[in-house]
């Protein structure tokens, strides 16, 4: 079972040797910067030098190198040729873009923890079975509103 880490959007104290840490005990760490540049976002991979890291592309960026592993957001267009190998679904009829990337998040499984107001549209029994029947349990990651009482539904 992998381990993942997603960076928190704003700068954290001793994030680089904490993300190095996590990436050393063979997490797979997405770094997740929404309101920073490429150039402060490509500063902190190189700074944590390590190749398992996954960054979230964001729409603005003007990016040319395709030296790294990339998560898309489902929403956006991106040119060619970027490496994706993630993305995010949010319903059970997006379940077949599976097929195009390693792993995809499914958010938000439950009511969220850190974004109020942010709920399931279905419940998380029907996105176990929906997943189960297309096949694609072992390359989906829950993600949202998952605690120590709620995660055994899972």
């Amino acid at each position: 079972m992998a381990i993942f880490v997603l960076t928190h959007p704003d700068t954290i104290s001793n994030e680089v040797e904490v993300l190095k840490e996590a990436v050393d005990m063979g997490c797979i760490v997405h770094i997740r910067k929404p309101m920073w540049t490429w150039t402060k976002t490509k500063s902190l991979v190189q700074s944590i030098n390590r190749s398992s890291l996954v960054i979230h592309l964001e729409k603005e960026w003007k990016v040319e190198e395709n030296k790294y592993k990339f998560h898309k957001k489902p929403s956006v267009s991106y040119p060619d040729p970027f490496r994706f190998v993630s993305s995010s679904i949010h319903g059970i009829d997006q379940l077949e873009s599976l097929a195009k990337y390693q792993y995809c998040f499914c958010s938000p499984v439950f009511p969220s923890i850190s974004k109020k107001g942010y709920t399931p549209r279905i419940n998380p029994k029907l996105w176990i079975q929906s997943v189960e029947k297309v096949g694609m349990q072992d390359r989906l990651v829950a993600l949202g509103g998952i605690n120590d009482t709620n995660a055994i539904d899972l």
